[in-house]
């Protein structure tokens, strides 16, 4: 992830407000501990995951 998109992506994490759906299949497990730790315990977090061998298209 690029520095620049990596910090708005942050960002935009810290300003949820009431919920956020975090969609990102190919993110690094640090990455994404990084980010949950921006999200407030008051957002409603929602993900998906995709079943292993799911054709991606």
């Amino acid at each position: 992830m690029s520095l620049m998109l990596g910090t708005e992506l942050s960002k935009l994490c810290a300003e949820a407000r009431n919920e956020i759906l975090l969609v990102a299949p190919f993110i690094k497990a640090p990455v994404l501990e990084r980010l949950l730790t921006e999200i407030s315990l008051d957002v409603s977090l929602k993900c998906s995951v995709l079943p292993v061998g799911f054709p991606m298209k």
